[in-house]
């Protein structure tokens, strides 16, 4: 019947949204619920006030921003035009993914619980808040809603309690695995990449029938091949961080970037990593057989199954030829990531030794997260780990995407101007090719050990320390949060720790040859910018002060205000210098930028103290510099928040 139909959208800036939305999929067949899930901008607005129940499943980026795949949606529903009752049919639901650390926290879901509620829709359970701060993560609040979500929801679909399926069986794959016994197995692709050229200059032009349905299409809208040019470390190999600048050159038909925008990659896992998961999972010797992805019969596209026109979850990028054989398909598959509880509940039944099926299943029970806690994520065991502790597990075939899920893209803050004036480092001093345009992206390698002094490193960035130049990743540019504001600011103020220094790079790129890239700003009325002021904070000059000699170059030419803060260049028993200490420091400058310039302001770096503490320090430039109170002073940079006048991009 209608009735048992459910409708989940998401809305996800690096993939969370997404997979709790793809966890909640699976609990809606538990409950005997017909799950339909979709990016929200994907989705058939019009189809919206017929859907029955919906639930919403929201994070939110930025400033309290909504995710870019929620945007035209969002849009949409706040048309005046549309009637008070326009959604007074729908049933819906609104679970939000967020960081009480950041002061807008849920605040996009927070928006949309409301607006739903405006245009008539009857929420069937409380709107839930995800937090990333709870020692569970996401599930510390998840686990609470969902139960009273799934309630309302058979109760509202009239499905029996009996007809409910337990925990214990186990449900067909979303995507099940199977050998193609119809297709010839590819050449042997290459062990680091399967789209590598010849180093540049210049990157030649991929030729390789690549098309929207194919790996380049993993990364969301205008996907492209980019060529890496250069990987350069720029820490000294004594320094305990690793942190590289690299050089992609895009296509020019490729979607130019803005100072402030995004890059997305595709990782993938290496070839040594691979094999041995494949001998993990006694696969080696079905490693080089063409595989096919098979969706579920009934979640596949069709009229009578489908009745929103949203097509099965089949990620993109496991269409690619890279992804038709076995091994191929297993270096897009996510075993060194974290296992989440579903993972311990499937491990549990396919174990053959009585101990182990007990132990998984005693972690995958709402009172098994204490144990959970501490064997799996306090010390950060990934999935491939876990899977070794407990060696009867047989993982059928079918299930390896559904078991381990697939590596999500990540998002860089890309750390060039669109057409970078001057190298300020030798990695952007690259031969020029009217058929590419470059950019740079400002990588911290993540590597460090566990408690159990296991060695660990982020899957990502240890993809990216081992490309040489040549190789070429699936990549595409997605607008970013920056922005200046307003159209008449006269000054930008930059604050960036760490790498935080990558979207604000790109703005003095662009600043200090007064091509911010901000069409808006180009008007006869708009008076001219003054040059910028950029205060970076790290641990110490000689590490940490990336590209320091041409900023204070572009000092000396008094294109640029140029501060930085290194908290471990003192004395052992100083005080540590952070940049907030310099804000505060500064506080006459300070305040003559944000009062009579109108700087706008943008923040970057770790989030967690540090955003509130610069906070706190232009709070109290307006107290000391400005003469205001402090009640005053909360009021004037809570203004300059609402007003996009402070950003933060903060992770």
């Amino acid at each position: 019947p209608a009735e048992r139909e459910l409708l989940i959208l998401y809305a996800s800036e690096t993939g969370t949204a997404a997979d709790v939305a793809a966890r909640l999929a699976r609990q809606a067949r538990r409950h005997r619920l017909r799950p339909h899930v979709a990016a929200l901008d994907a989705f058939d607005k019009s189809r919206l006030p017929d859907a029955g129940l919906a639930l919403f499943v929201i994070a939110t980026c930025g400033m309290g921003d909504a995710p870019a795949n929620m945007r035209r949606f969002w849009q949409f529903l706040m048309r005046r035009a549309l009637p008070a009752d326009a959604l007074r049919g729908l049933a819906y639901g609104v679970f939000g993914l967020g960081d009480s650390s950041y002061p807008h926290f849920n605040y996009a879901a927070k928006r949309l619980h409301k607006r739903l509620a405006q245009l008539g829709a009857h929420a069937v359970v409380d709107r839930g808040d995800g937090d990333d701060q709870h020692f569970l993560g996401l599930d510390g609040a998840l686990g609470p809603w969902q139960t009273a979500f799934w309630q309302a929801a058979v109760r509202r679909a009239h499905v029996p309690v009996r007809d409910i399926l337990p925990d214990t069986v186990v449900l067909p794959p979303v995507v099940a695995v199977q050998l193609d016994s119809t297709r010839d197995a590819p050449p042997p692709s290459s062990p680091t990449d399967s789209a590598s050229v010849p180093p540049p200059p210049p990157p030649p032009i991929p030729d390789d029938g690549v098309s929207p349905s194919s790996p380049a299409a993993a990364c969301g809208p205008g996907t492209v091949w980019a060529t890496l040019t250069h990987n350069t470390r720029i820490t000294p190999a004594s320094h305990f961080q690793d942190t590289r600048l690299l050089t992609l050159a895009l296509p020019t038909d490729a979607p130019a970037h803005l100072p402030g925008d995004v890059l997305v990659v595709q990782p993938e896992n290496p070839a040594a990593r691979v094999d041995a998961f494949l001998a993990l999972c006694g696969w080696t010797d079905l490693a080089d057989q063409p595989v096919a992805l098979v969706p579920e019969p009934g979640l596949a596209a069709g009229a009578r199954a489908n009745p929103f026109g949203v097509p099965p979850l089949v990620p993109a990028v496991l269409a690619s030829p890279s992804a038709r054989t076995l091994r191929g398909l297993c270096r897009f598959l996510d075993f060194d990531g974290r296992p989440p509880r579903y993972f311990f509940q499937l491990l549990a039944s396919f174990a053959t030794d009585e101990m182990h099926r007990e132990k998984l299943a005693e972690f995958a029970s709402p009172e098994g997260q204490d144990e959970l806690q501490i064997y799996c994520y306090r010390l950060r065991r990934t999935a491939a780990e876990v899977l070794a502790d407990f060696p009867s597990v047989r993982v059928p075939l079918a299930y390896a995407v559904e078991l381990f899920g697939i590596i999500r893209p990540r998002h860089f803050s890309i750390a060039s101007a669109p057409h970078p004036p001057m190298p300020l480092a030798p990695a952007t001093a690259t031969a020029q090719d009217p058929r590419y345009r470059t950019l740079d992206l400002l990588v911290a390698i993540v590597h460090y050990r566990t408690r159990l002094s296991v060695p660990r490193e982020g899957v990502c960035t240890r993809w990216l320390a081992a490309l040489e130049p040549g190789a070429r990743l699936q990549a595409a540019v997605l607008r970013g949060t920056l922005a200046i504001r307003p159209p008449t600011a006269r000054r930008v103020v930059l604050i960036g720790t760490g790498t935080g220094l990558a979207p604000l790079r790109g703005f003095v790129q662009a600043l200090t040859v007064g091509a911010a890239g901000q069409p808006d700003r180009h008007t006869a009325s708009t008076p001219p910018m003054k040059p910028p002021v950029l205060l970076h904070g790290g641990r110490n000059r000689a590490a940490d002060a990336y590209d320091a000699a041409a900023f204070a170059t572009l000092a000396d030419r008094g294109a640029l205000v140029y501060w930085t803060a290194h908290s471990r260049d003192g004395a052992d028993d100083a005080p540590k210098v952070y940049v907030q200490h310099v804000i505060e420091q500064k506080a006459a400058a300070m305040w003559e930028y944000l009062e009579t310039d109108q700087a706008c302001v943008m923040l970057c770096g770790s989030a967690g103290q540090m955003p509130r503490d610069v906070r706190a320090a232009l709070v109290q430039v307006v107290v000391v510099a400005g003469g205001r109170t402090p009640d005053d002073a909360e009021a004037y940079i809570a203004e300059m928040e609402r007003t996009k006048r402070l950003q933060q991009e903060c992770w």
